[in-house]
């Protein structure tokens, strides 16, 4: 093996090991999205998340996205289906992602 490819390598294996991280992720928040649980919505993100909706809103941290996923008009979605289909992960460094679905 080339040590110089070596570094490359191991980012690549890393970023897809990150994001199959990221995706099961993903699917955890749509179990959680299509059983109507707030509670489990809130905790597929991290206490400093930054969620914004698809309504524009942004919460911030569990709490906040636990408490907005059970007011309107999230109250109302809940339970529907979601899909993740077409979702992109960007890495923005070794510990900070952005998912858009």
């Amino acid at each position: 093996m080339n040590p110089h490819h070596a570094p490359e390598e191991h980012r690549q294996a890393t970023n897809l090991a990150d994001e199959e991280a990221i995706y099961r992720e993903v699917q955890a928040f749509a179990a959680a999205w299509r059983q109507g649980d707030p509670q489990a919505l809130a905790g597929c993100s991290t206490e400093d998340a930054v969620r914004v909706g698809a309504f524009g809103d942004i919460q911030h941290g569990r709490a906040d996205i636990e408490a907005a996923s059970d007011r309107p008009p999230y109250d109302r979605l809940l339970g529907t289906t979601f899909r993740p289909e077409g979702s992109s992960i960007r890495l923005l460094s070794a510990d900070l992602a952005v998912w858009v679905g």
